[in-house]
């Protein structure tokens, strides 16, 4: 058989559904949940990613207007196979989506995926024989269907025509075979100058894989069962290696050396191609290209780039035109809007404040850098905009800001000040000022972004809870608990618009109802003729006969808590008294006795005892 220079396909990215909603969707409007990690399978820039996937939902939508399709965007493809693994285990796998091909088997042997060949051949539309046989394979196991190729690159041969026409070497047609590759690196690898040393290679980085897919020869078995190295198509190509390396004496041939018109071929992968023009600065992450002098800098300026696509993609559905292009008091909108675009869900929010922040990192060793165009740098001054409000909410004061250009900067105080979170959060400092007030509510209910009002409210909350446990530890643990129940709920919100808005809405009336109530119970002791240290000791008393399911008369636990607080304030008039087993052993006892004196069941005095000694110390730490 004819050895031709082939290189095979290699499918890497690969479509995976779950279709059995399909009847159901005839009946129905449904939101159709699709999962894409950001950029191209190749660890390379792919401006049309995006772009074909949108087309297809286009269409899709178009024949099917009873169905809306949403994707999660912005993974990162080291993260996205854990994120599947994820929505697997809770129960929450989109309908459709893309999956490493290293995850295929893994994948539709636990049953994440779908078997598609039934629903294959019930598509009149769907032809098998369009799609490249090795990267239909590549969708398969056991000889059942589970993918659809998205995305395939082959390897290509690139030639050094210079090279060649130097030594009068036509270049080689599609039918060339080994005979006629290793005649013409034979040729080209010369001494030129005849000081001992080769100038010029016939080759760089063909190695055995590429001689056995050319041998049309492999490594395994159709199923993947067992190998087949032992075979003449195989020795036949690691010998054709061996021979081509000999050509080159001894000598080591480099990256650096094709990047100087050394060399005459290379095997390069499309997507390597794709990126070989700016070459080194791009192309460096993406290949094993070498070159010294591209360190530091050039390496920032890679991750800036990449950095940027990524939250691209994130941002691919928001419109971000009014920050470029509108009045100053669209630009201020813009970047609110944006803030509360990137809490759409938690893990957004978390995926774009991280690659902001990477960006940021990476750009602070090369901003001078005259690669980076005007447009990069507004994208740049953007997310990290967008980034400092988000970081103002969350945990007080807005990072990299004097980094930015002034009109950015402005622009940003402008932003945060429009919405009065300046104002809220000078206040929330110290909560010096009463938060639970109407004219304060106010301020917060003026807040027009929900997810900026939340995360406000959470924010206060969490300050005052912190406050109130240093009075009232008990009560102040089940606020805490309380807040946490309303705020998982928010993080767990869902990117559906409609469903999105009754979250919010709930979440920030629970939110202030919380507040409310917390204002309540602080000052609750004034009507009950007690002290609020008092009230403390009440507390733990009324949850100890909750926990174990007792009556207690309400009298007699206001008068007991009166009595507790009496013997503490005994006990801890020594300065050292916590940490005295003496003294806190001398407590246990008096607080036994005055249980038994009031009659509060026997079972629970353990109970109470922690929680009262917990409550002395808390108090006593933080009392003025």
């Amino acid at each position: 058989m004819k050895r031709r220079l082939l290189i095979t396909l290699v499918l890497l990215l690969l479509c995976i559904g779950g279709i059995g909603w399909f009847s159901y969707m005839q009946q129905k409007t449904v939101v159709l949940k699709f999962g894409m990690f950001a950029g191209s399978n190749w660890d390379v820039p792919n401006g049309d990613s995006y772009k074909i996937i949108d087309q297809a939902i286009e269409r899709f939508e178009k024949a099917h207007p009873n169905v809306r399709v949403e994707y999660v965007s912005g993974l990162q493809k080291a993260d996205y196979s854990e994120w599947l693994s994820q929505q697997a285990l809770e129960g929450d796998l989109p309908d459709v989506y893309m999956v490493l091909s290293d995850d295929l088997y893994t994948f539709a042997d636990i049953g994440m995926l779908e078997e598609l060949d039934s629903y294959i051949q019930r598509d009149e539309k769907l032809t098998v024989k369009n799609y490249f046989t090795p990267a239909l394979k590549s969708g398969q196991m056991d000889g059942r269907q589970y993918a659809l190729p998205y995305e395939s690159v082959p390897t290509m041969m690139y030639v050094n025509k210079t090279l060649l026409d130097k030594f009068g070497i036509a270049l080689p047609d599609n039918n060339w075979t080994w005979d006629d590759f290793y005649a013409i690196c034979e040729k080209v690898t010369l001494d030129s100058d005849h000081d001992g040393s080769l100038d010029t290679f016939g080759v760089y980085g063909y190695g055995w894989q590429n001689a056995l897919a050319s041998n049309d020869a492999t490594i395994f078995n159709a199923s993947g069962t067992s190998a087949t190295l032992a075979n003449d198509k195989v020795y036949e190509a690691v010998e054709f290696t061996r021979k081509l390396e000999e050509l080159n004496k001894g000598q080591s041939v480099n990256s650096a050396m094709f990047d100087k018109g050394m060399v005459a071929f290379c095997p390069m992968k499309f997507s390597e191609y794709r990126t070989y023009k700016p070459y080194p600065w791009r192309v460096k992450k993406y290949t094993n290209f070498e070159s010294e002098e591209f360190e530091g800098v050039e390496q920032s300026i890679t991750i800036v780039k990449d950095q940027l696509e990524v939250l691209g993609q994130m941002f691919h559905n928001f419109n971000s035109s009014d920050f470029f292009n509108g009045s100053p008091t669209e630009q201020l909108a813009c970047l609110n809007r944006a803030v509360e675009y990137v809490q759409l869900s938690e893990e957004l929010e978390r995926r774009f404040m991280a690659a902001v922040k990477r960006m940021k990192q990476a750009f602070n060793l090369c901003s001078s850098s005259e690669k980076f165009s005007d447009e990069d740098k507004d994208y740049i001054h953007f997310y990290c905009a967008v980034r400092s409000i988000l970081f103002k909410l969350t945990k007080g004061d807005a990072p990299d800001i004097e980094q930015m250009n002034a009109r950015v900067r402005k622009m940003l105080e402008g932003a945060i000040q429009s919405d009065g979170i300046e104002e809220l959060f000078e206040t929330g400092k110290h909560i010096s000022v009463d938060i639970f007030s109407d004219e304060y509510m106010d301020k917060i209910n003026a807040i027009q972004l929900p997810n900026t009002k939340i995360k406000i409210l959470q924010r206060l909350l969490s300050q005052a809870i912190d406050e109130f446990k240093k009075v009232n530890k008990i009560m102040g643990v089940e606020f805490a608990d309380r807040l946490k129940k309303v705020v998982d709920e928010y993080n767990n919100r869902r990117r559906d618009e409609a469903y999105a808005n009754e979250v919010l809405d709930d979440v920030a009336e629970q939110l202030a109802q919380l507040l409310s109530e917390l204002k309540t119970e602080k000052n609750s002791f004034k009507n009950m003729g007690i002290d609020y240290e008092e009230k403390a000791f009440y507390d733990i008393l009324k949850a100890v006969s909750k926990k174990f399911e007792f009556e207690y008369p309400d009298d007699k636990m206001i008068e007991l808590s009166k009595r507790i607080k009496l013997i503490v304030d005994d006990k801890s008039r020594y300065t050292d008294w916590s940490a005295r087993d003496d003294i806190k052993a001398n407590l246990q006892v008096d607080l036994i006795l005055l249980l038994d004196e009031f009659g509060y069941p026997p079972v629970t005095i353990d109970d109470v005892y922690k929680e009262v000694l917990e409550q002395a110390e808390n108090f006593k730490k933080y009392a003025n």
